[in-house]
């Protein structure tokens, strides 16, 4: 009766493991997604940015370059480089002016 039991709890360990992992990899998958995704939407505000700012504007306030570095420290920070680092190097480069 021992070894039945044994068996029986062997089998749903077994079970029980593969199910996880089956959970696990679901949840790698959608994390991914979701940072692939998360990533897209900085990128493309440094564009936005960049276009208001560097090709129409030609300067930005303090709060634009806050807002700037916040969005680019997010978007290095998912993996996110290259273009988006140039775009951001561009908006730092801009003078500062006051809105107001």
């Amino acid at each position: 009766m021992e070894q039945v039991f044994i068996s029986v709890m062997s089998t749903v360990a077994v079970g029980l493991l593969a199910w996880i992992a089956r959970k696990m990899r679901a949840l790698v998958r959608t994390n991914d997604a979701q940072q692939d995704g998360i990533r897209t939407l900085l990128r493309n505000e440094l564009v936005r940015l960049h276009r208001d700012l560097v090709e129409a504007q030609g300067w930005c306030t303090l709060e634009d370059k806050e807002y700037a570095e916040r969005t680019y420290i997010a978007y290095h920070e998912l993996g996110g480089n290259g273009t988006g680092t140039v775009l951001y190097e561009n908006i730092m480069a801009l003078p500062i002016k006051d809105n107001g």
